[in-house]
């Protein structure tokens, strides 16, 4: 391992520093040629008429004498020298045994800790996981395992698994490891499902979480589902079994359509989305109709609904698949067709017809020109700034726009439809997103709605 202090000393045209055992050595009138049995020259030696001159800073422990090292903490806890961290590059300095100052992960986590260097100070790791690093030194005491490092680890371990006892006898046993996580900063475990956890790892038929047998049809909500099917298509691989995997509820976003329907179909949270996009107030809205796209083909079909207030109609769809550029637009224009249809029959007066919005809300730039919003109505060619003024407006919603053409909570809420996490919720600043978040976290911990999900993914995938 090249450390800091070397990489710094190499691009230094070669003006390396001794370590603190070289330099005590070459005081005693030791030589690279001349030197005790517990030490010897690194392997990598990159001026050979000046062996010394090296990454490692000139000698180096033999490690058969290091693991016999006994070392001790500023708050005089013992460890072994097999048991600390060596060689290691932080803030210019090489942290190693050469130097007399390895370091070793504090077992209480203290990130101010008086007696320790300050140069180690603070917390390391990730979101779950904290290190604080502690610097030890050489002793010549004897080691006493009543005051170790390795007694206090024990004890943190024994800990953490009477939290996790704890945390199974508050859940009635309801709990799985594979799902389980120990916050290190907080020191408590918390259960969170991830199915992709579930068919890697898992060799049980039987759940913990659902306290019962697993199906083999649809294994367990919290699994991914797993269907086959067998070619009919008269071709050379007719008979060949093909196996489709569809993603569970628990991994599902808000652009995936079962779970937008399910959420959509709360008014208030419908209604707020519409405002949202379309930039006005709207009293209430009511769905009378959902998914009525029966003349377009199954495998072409998005989650789609109506929406209709006292003197306007929505059209509202999730669309995911990015087809032939002219689709789109075409499919806008049928929609806003059959719109007109559901209000008025044929014959009558025209003027009943209300005002409408056909809303797209894409996962991809149906017009390449990386916006967020297009909006289209009707105009003259000769005359661009008359309307027609049939009240008809298509409006086409990018997330993966990159143009600055919308407000924070607009470009959240777009966001927020490929990653619906509780991460992404969480520091997400609109009100709107952490409200339907809310509603989201409420249908993926449904069982009836888990349940309802598999159906529908298992007629999915069998319909294809």
């Amino acid at each position: 391992m090249i450390c800091a202090h070397a990489r710094d000393c190499k691009e230094a045209d070669m003006d390396l520093e001794y370590n603190k055992l070289t330099t005590s050595l070459l005081a005693q009138g030791f030589t690279a040629d001349n030197h005790p049995d517990y030490v010897k020259l690194p392997g990598c030696i990159p001026d050979k008429a000046d062996p010394l001159k090296n990454y490692n800073g000139g000698f180096v422990y033999q490690s058969s004498y290091t693991d016999s090292l006994i070392y001790k903490t500023g708050c005089g806890k013992f460890v072994k020298g097999r048991n600390v961290l060596h060689d290691m590059g932080y803030m210019g300095i090489d942290w190693c045994h050469e130097n007399d100052n390895p370091v070793l992960r504090c077992p209480y986590d203290n990130p101010e800790c008086s007696r320790n260097n300050p140069l180690l100070h603070g917390i390391h790791g990730s979101v779950l996981r904290a290190q604080c690093w502690c610097e030890c030194h050489q002793t010549a005491e004897p080691y006493d395992y009543q005051n170790s490092i390795k007694l206090a680890n024990a004890e943190r371990e024994a800990e953490r698994r009477q939290k996790y006892e704890e945390y199974a006898m508050l859940h009635h046993g309801r709990i799985c490891a594979n799902h389980m996580y120990y916050d290190e900063h907080t020191r408590t475990w918390s259960q969170r499902y991830e199915p992709h956890k579930c068919f890697r790892r898992c060799c049980s038929h039987f759940c913990p979480i659902r306290n019962r047998e697993l199906s083999k049809k649809r294994g367990n909500v919290y699994y991914d589902l797993r269907t086959i099917r067998i070619r009919h298509d008269g071709t050379l691989f007719d008979g060949e079994k093909i196996a489709n995997t569809t993603k569970t509820i628990q991994e599902l976003n808000l652009s995936d359509g079962f779970l937008f329907a399910k959420v959509m179909d709360d008014k208030e949270i419908c209604r707020k989305v519409l405002e949202k996009i379309l930039g006005i107030s709207i009293r209430e809205v009511s769905m009378p109709a959902r998914q009525r796209t029966a003349a377009i083909p199954y495998e072409e079909k998005s989650m789609r609904f109506h929406v209709y207030d006292r003197k306007t109609v929505y059209n509202v769809e999730m669309e995911c698949r990015n087809q032939e550029k002219a689709f789109l637009p075409k499919k806008a224009r049928y929609y806003e067709e059959s719109m007109d249809l559901d209000i008025i029959s044929a014959g009558e007066y025209c003027g009943k017809l209300k005002k409408s919005f056909v809303i797209f809300i894409c996962t991809f730039d149906p017009f390449s020109d990386g916006r967020h919003i297009y909006t289209f109505e009707n105009r003259c060619r000769e005359y661009p700034s008359l309307a027609l003024g049939d009240e008809a407006t298509k409006i086409f919603l990018n997330t993966k726009g990159t143009i600055n053409d919308i407000d924070q909570e607009m470009q959240d809420l777009l966001s927020y439809m490929e990653n619906t996490t509780d991460v992404f919720a969480a520091q997400a600043a609109s009100p709107l997103v952490r409200e339907i978040h809310k509603r989201v976290t409420e249908i993926k911990q449904n069982e009836d709605m888990a349940d309802e999900y598999a159906n529908y993914a298992v007629s999915f995938c069998e319909s294809k």
